[in-house]
């Protein structure tokens, strides 16, 4: 499959993810977009901008021969912004430890969910099953080598899914957050225009302390997310009964940042 039939750049990944995102928003539910959403501060909306660190480990998932495959295993760093019923994450990592090239790794996610159904709810905490929208794109490549087909990976993912979450308030100022949910969806590659499918576990906690300097709160959280891509050629050097590269990615996350 040559370059010249790609219908994807880099760039347009990243813009059908931030399009995808925002559509998302005109369809769910004001009130679903509250996160405190019920009990003493239902009036109250709390936005969160953190510093985020993630360790990533993501390799080819194949009995081909992986040689001269993108691959990255290390930390990343960048920010995350969250609002309500959506969160937009991205980061960024320098290099690889994997092997003698230096690989770059940029990730842009966007989650965005609507409360599909409530199990049980008191004043201050409820169990639910949110619907989620996920979408994220991934690049990793050789240093100076973002933009070749031949070399870098490059794939965006849109998923639907159903998980399981819960909040809870602790005092006037405190709250906490727990959501997991798989999710099944599409993925396209940026060259080639090639299409597949992935799968992902997306799971976090986070605490809200509001008012500790004045209006702004301080916010701490855990992410983990493990996916698959199964989306054709990742590596279009290999001959082409080789061409087929499927993927195996999975992070940590920790965030630190405020709210208001």
């Amino acid at each position: 499959m040559s370059p010249r039939g790609s219908s994807l750049s880099p760039v347009a990944g990243v813009t059908m993810t931030l399009l995808l995102a925002c559509a998302s928003l005109s369809v769910v539910p004001e009130a679903h977009a509250q996160l405190f959403s019920y009990g003493r501060v239902a009036q109250q909306r709390v936005g969160v901008l953190s510093i985020v660190w993630q360790t990533v480990d993501f390799q080819p998932d194949t009995n081909v021969s992986t040689e001269g495959a993108p691959a990255f295993t290390g930390p990343t760093y960048g920010i995350m912004y969250a609002r309500g019923n959506v969160t937009a994450t991205v980061t960024y990592g320098p290099e690889s430890a994997t092997d003698d090239r230096s690989a770059r790794l940029l990730d842009v996610a966007i989650a965005t969910w609507s409360n599909l159904f409530t199990i049980g709810a008191s004043e201050a905490s409820r169990l639910y099953l949110p619907l989620t929208l996920q979408s994220n794109y991934r690049r990793v490549a050789p240093a100076g080598q973002a933009n070749s087909p031949f070399s870098s990976f490059q794939v965006t993912v849109i998923g639907l899914g159903v998980g399981l979450g819960g909040s809870t308030e602790r005092g006037k100022n405190v709250r906490f957050e727990v959501r997991a949910a798989p999710a099944l969806g599409i993925a396209l590659r940026s060259f080639g225009g090639s299409a597949g499918m992935a799968w992902l576990v997306d799971a976090g906690v986070r605490m809200d302390i509001r008012e500790v300097f004045g209006r702004l709160g301080l916010s701490v959280g855990y992410g983990y997310r493990t996916q698959s891509w199964r989306v054709g050629e990742a590596n279009l050097i290999l001959e082409p009964s080789q061409t087929r590269l499927d993927y195996l990615g999975s992070h940590h996350m920790v965030a630190l940042g405020l709210n208001w």
